[in-house]
Parts: C-alpha cells; sequence; structure tokens
C-alpha cells in the first residue's frame, strides 16, 4: 500500500520509488494532523528489508485477513538534517528521532562503512554511542535504541534522510490473542494465524511444531489425553510467539520488574539509556533468578576499546544456552592512554547489541548472563503479561495450569512429554534423556529449538 499527502513528490524523493498500478498499492487519504509533505506508507518485507533496503520489493506480500494483524507496513517520513557537534565538539549532521524509530540516511554515490552515532538520554543528561554501519544501495539504515534522541553521521555524508515507523495494533494486542487461542483448540495441523508477516514469526517452525504434535498424538497410547496435551502446549508456544513481538512498554500489556543482579555491590554500574546497567566482563558474569512465568528481557551495550572485537553476550540456565547476542565492537575513538581501566570502562562510548529474549517458564530460574570478547554493561528486566479476568478464571493463558496439563500425557505420548519438558526448563537429566531418546529427528530438532527458546522473532537480529 502507498499513501501521500498532498503536495509533489518530487519535492522530496522517497527512499523507495513504487510502481503504480501492481494490484496491491492502494491509495487513501493521509491521516489528518500529520502536515503537508511526503509520507510513504509501504507494504515491504519490513525486516529483511532494512537490512538490504533495496527497500523496493516487487514481489506482491499477501495480506494477513486478520484484522489488526501486526503488519509489515511502515510510513516514511522526510527527516530534518540538522548541523550538531557531538560530544568531542566535531561538527556532524544530526537526524532528531524518537525511540525505536528506523532512520535511512541517503549518501550519494560514498561506498564502505561509517561511524554512525546515537545521543541517548543518560540520567539527567545525554550520552553518545558510535557503531560503524555499512552503506547499501547509497544508504545507510539504522533503529535508534529505546531512549534515543538524534542519530549523528559525519558531516557532509548524509543527502536526506527519512525516518519509518511502524505500526502498531495497540489494544488489538489482546484480540490476536485470541485468534491464537482459537487455532490451538483447533484442527491438528493447521497453518499458525497470520497474526503477523513472515519476517516477525518463524511460520516454518511453528508448521514443524505442529507435525511433531499431529505425530505424537497419532502414536499415543492414550489419544483424547494427548490431543489435550497438544492443545496445552500450541497455547503456551503460541501466545509466547505472539507476546515476544513487542519490547514490553509495561501497562496495560506487562507488568515489568527490572532486575538486579546478584551481589551487585561487586559490578561496575552507568546509566545506559536512562537505565542501571551492569558491567559484564569475561570473567565476572551477571546473575539473576526469575519467578516465571515471564518474559526476560536483556538489553546490552558493548565497550568500545583499543582494539576492535566481536563481543558475544550468552544467557545460560546451568549448561544450556537460552539467549545469543553479537555484536562487531569497532575500537575507540580515542586510545585510553594509562587511564585507569576501570575509570575508561565507566566513560567509554558504548555501542548497542541486538535484545535477547528468554521465556521463562514457571517456577524459580536462575540465569548466568556472560560476555566473550568483550565487556558490555547489561540492563535486564521480567515482564509478566497482563491477564483478563475471564482468562485469568478459564486458565488458558495460564502457563503453569497448561504446561501441567501437557506434562500429565507423559504416559501416554513421549513425544509430547518431551515437548512439554523443553517448555517447561526441564530439558536435562535422565528424563530428558529417556523421552528425547524415542523421538523422531524432526521432532527431536522441534523439542530442541523450544528448549533454546524458539520460535524467535526474526526482526530481533536487526535491533
Amino acid at each position: 500500500m502507498i499513501t501521500r499527502d498532498s503536495g509533489s513528490l518530487n519535492k522530496t524523493p522517497s527512499p523507495c520509488p513504487l510502481p503504480e498500478g501492481e494490484g496491491y498499492f492502494a491509495s487513501s487519504p493521509s491521516p489528518s494532523g500529520r502536515g503537508a509533505g511526503v509520507r510513504v506508507s509501504v507494504s515491504l518485507t519490513l525486516l529483511a528489508a532494512l537490512s538490504a533496503l533495496p527497500a523496493c520489493s516487487t514481489t506482491p506480500i499477501a495480506t494477513s485477513a486478520i484484522p489488526n494483524a501486526i503488519d509489515s507496513k511502515i510510513d516514511w517520513a522526510p527527516a530534518r538534517v540538522a548541523t550538531g557537534r557531538d560530544s568531542a565538539g566535531r561538527e556532524v549532521d544530526e537526524i532528531a528521532i524518537r525511540g525505536g524509530e528506523i532512520v535511512r540516511i541517503t549518501i550519494g554515490e560514498a561506498t564502505g562503512t561509517f561511524e554512525i552515532g546515537e545521543r541517548v538520554k543518560s540520567g539527567t543528561g545525554f550520552a553518545e554511542s558510535w557503531r560503524r554501519v555499512e552503506a547499501r544501495d547509497s544508504a545507510l539504515v539504522v533503529r535508534g535504541t529505546l531512549l534515543g534522541t538524534a542519530i549523528l553521521v559525519p558531516k557532509g555524508v548524509a543527502v536526506r534522510a527519512h525516518i519509518a515507523r511502524a505500526h502498531d495494533p495497540g489494544f488489538e494486542w489482546f484480540e490476536l490473542e485470541e485468534h491464537v487461542l482459537a487455532w490451538a483448540k483447533g484442527p491438528l495441523p493447521a497453518p499458525f494465524p497470520a497474526v503477523a508477516p513472515p519476517e516477525r514469526l518463524d511460520f516454518t517452525a511453528l508448521a514443524a511444531l505442529d507435525r511433531a504434535l499431529a505425530d505424537g498424538v497419532g502414536r499415543a497410547t492414550n489419544k483424547d489425553a494427548a490431543r489435550d496435551a497438544a492443545t496445552a502446549i500450541r497455547r503456551v508456544v503460541g501466545l509466547r510467539a505472539l507476546r515476544a513481538l513487542r519490547i514490553p512498554p509495561g501497562f496495560p500489556y506487562y507488568y515489568d520488574d527490572p532486575l538486579t543482579p546478584e551481589g551487585d555491590a561487586a559490578h561496575k554500574m552507568r546509566i545506559v539509556s536512562g537505565n542501571k546497567a551492569y558491567l559484564v566482563t569475561t570473567v565476572d558474569p551477571m546473575v539473576v533468578t526469575v519467578e516465571g512465568p515471564r518474559l526476560l528481557q536483556v538489553w546490552s551495550h558493548g565497550v568500545r576499546r583499543d582494539d576492535d572485537e566481536t563481543v558475544k553476550l550468552r544467557v545460560v540456565e546451568g549448561e544450556r544456552e537460552r539467549a545469543v547476542s553479537t555484536a562487531m565492537l569497532p575500537h575507540g575513538r580515542a586510545a585510553r592512554g594509562d587511564s585507569n581501566p576501570e575509570t575508561a570502562v565507566e566513560t567509554a562510548d558504548v555501542v548497542p547489541l541486538r535484545r535477547a529474549t528468554v521465556h521463562v517458564p514457571p517456577g524459580k530460574h536462575t540465569y548466568k548472563i556472560e560476555a566473550h570478547g568483550g565487556n558490555t554493561f547489561v540492563a535486564a528486566s521480567a515482564s509478566k503479561p497482563v491477564v483478563h479476568l475471564g482468562d485469568a478464571v478459564s486458565g488458558v493463558k495460564d502457563e503453569a495450569r497448561q504446561l501441567d496439563k501437557a506434562l500429565a500425557a507423559c504416559d501416554a505420548s513421549a513425544d509430547l512429554c518431551a515437548l512439554a519438558l523443553a517448555l517447561a526448563g526441564r530439558d536435562g537429566g535422565a528424563e530428558w534423556n529417556a523421552a528425547v531418546a524415542k523421538l523422531s529427528p524432526a521432532s527431536r530438532a522441534v523439542a530442541d529449538t523450544l528448549a533454546a527458546g524458539g520460535p524467535r522473532d526474526p526482526s530481533i537480529a536487526l535491533e
């Protein structure tokens, strides 16, 4: 879909000129109050296009028949490129943003990689982080962090800029959950409801889950109990997959609790993007304990040092990896010299890593957040989904009750038992080994995916 405000498109070229008359484009009036100028709303394979952005796909994208489904549509609007100065006093071009916005910076004929900065709120003031971004198709594409206020570009690089804002279903998130629950209770197997485009949901993994469930029910000694267990597993997986699509914004969708590491006095702390973040090094991990079910969100910023580094952040429970995030950290813009490393690490430039998420099963779970290849500052929170009264009474969104129902079928089906154990975080020991030993290779792959936190939102890799 492409929509245009009043005004000539020739005044400010769109970052993605689109042909008319392709059948899947439709004109519609612009919402009032947006002002004059150019507004382009594009039905794209959003996040795949953002990494490689020839942001112009000529392949028709199927539209979901589900009202208020999460869309791959984004609104591109021209952004003002102003002259400013970075924290070192250098003259730069800056583009004002709101947290989380995606910016496409046209750079003309320039090629290669460029250092791009972000100004973020930090306590009562502001801080900067810098990273290298590779130019593709004469453009740089970056996404601001939650408390970002401006993107900084070396002076003279930016020809023009556009900001993309994704659509949010708002309160209709609860309606989307109802579609997922209807699927869970429906025929087996069946396609997962199109509550989001494939760039946001791993439909391949969800289809593999359904095949494993159907196979398990078909081979079960008690098919009624097995079908009940399959429905419970579908509810847990479907709601996890949907709820992982949004960063918890707090009430009315989540109750958010920031986490303090065990032995926090031993960790250096600084304010990053307005949040308390704790230093995690290769020898000093951060340990947090969470009472599930919750969604554990881990935001991290790598510390730039004298040399280029690749830092990997791992969230592990026991010996099992639950989430991972990796980023290349360019060397700092100024050498630390002979200054105290501890002082330097608290004031050094940082680079954001992508978000890591863990679906914490019912019960108490202890996670170790490790940094490999470099140092990071980590902020973590635990989010409990809001459940309305009717759903609380029925228990269909109660993950503990649903997993109890799934585990009750262990005597009837080893296949379903293994999948339930994976979701419950009990993917180790004799019970787990006995269950997975009876699985087909395809079902074992599904169990391992669930144990590792899948299916995941593929777009997290672009944050």
